[in-house]
């Protein structure tokens, strides 16, 4: 699973100041790849990353990810599960929404039934299809009912598309104003010390971008870090100078390969594609993205998954694919 930290943690792939190059003064100049940036609903269809990046900063949802991709604290201040695994009880912290108005557990019950009812196009709402249902117990408590446990919860809420948005706002961590003349979003939060005695503030600039001028501004230090990207990024990226350690990969497993797209021809016969699947040299594939710690592999599923056994090898792997391809 991706995991987009709250505090614009790395999502894909990104570049960011290494130890060699000077570090940033003033406002943080964050760019996004992609189109455009804008805090749209999730329940009216898929998130592009950019609008993923300012929804986890601005309108976080009961939990959230930390810089290191750890859950923490959102909107609820606390929760317990139930033995069972099958409830789920937050208890939100006292905040209001942006017009002042103090944010209920009602309210947050809606708006998160809202993207898992069935009219909504939610990214998510399959991989949530075990909540029952949310109801509010009291101001500042909610509870999600499951018909099964599901150990993973938490870091769906944790994503984006279950941020909490209520007429087009959220309620943080950070808070977004446009700039004048600039296509920028001036992102700013105030960070109160564990003692409460002293509070820092923290400001940083966020614009989308497309992949060749987010990349070219950066290797000419016009930005401070670039989020996103995908493999067809990476020649862009290969072909500038930059500094040693800048390029850094999301550590999330995923699957990459080939769907045919059409329904006729040779690939409509599973021998025809398990003949290719044969033939394809996952090992040179690897080497030419060039990720660090990028393996191949032969199944859907990677080894080691929590409560999966490990999949089945295909028997042709034991053979060398020169001898596989003839």
């Amino acid at each position: 699973m991706r995991r987009l930290a709250a505090l614009l943690a790395l999502a894909a792939l990104a570049m960011a100041p290494a130890g060699c190059r000077k570090q940033p003064q003033g406002n943080l100049k964050v760019v996004v790849i992609g189109a455009s940036m804008a805090l749209r609903d999730p329940a009216t269809g898929p998130l592009s990353t950019p609008d993923e990046v300012l929804i986890a900063n601005v309108a976080q949802g009961l939990v959230r990810f930390d810089a290191s991709g750890n859950i923490v604290s959102g909107l609820a201040e606390r929760w317990t599960v139930s033995d069972d695994g099958l409830s789920y009880i937050f208890r939100l912290a006292s905040t209001n929404w942006p017009d002042g108005r103090k944010v209920t557990a009602e309210q947050v019950a809606r708006l998160m039934k809202r993207q898992l009812s069935a009219r909504s196009k939610n990214r998510l709402k399959d991989n949530l299809g075990a909540i029952q249902d949310i109801v509010a117990m009291t101001d500042r408590v909610i509870e999600i009912n499951l018909i099964a446990p599901r150990s993973d919860l938490l870091s769906y809420l944790a994503q984006p598309e279950m941020g909490i948005l209520r007429n087009g706002e959220g309620t943080g961590p950070f808070t977004a104003s446009t700039v004048p003349g600039s296509s920028e979003l001036k992102l700013v939060r105030e960070i109160v010390s564990p003692d409460e005695e002293t509070t820092t503030r923290e400001q940083l600039l966020l614009k989308a971008s497309d992949a060749s001028s987010s990349i070219q501004a950066f290797a000419a230090s016009d930005s401070d870090l670039v989020l996103g990207g995908t493999f067809l990024d990476l020649p862009l990226v290969q072909r500038v100078k930059l500094p040693r350690n800048s390029l850094q990969f999301d550590p999330a497993s995923g699957l990459f390969g080939l769907v045919p797209t059409r329904t006729d021809g040779p690939l409509a016969q599973a021998e025809a594609r398990s003949l290719l699947s044969q033939a394809i040299d996952r090992d040179a594939l690897v080497a030419t993205l060039r990720v660090p710690g990028l393996v191949g592999r032969a199944t859907l599923l990677e080894p080691g998954l929590e409560g999966l056994p490990a999949p089945v090898q295909p028997e042709w792997t034991a053979t060398p694919i020169e001898q596989r391809r003839p």
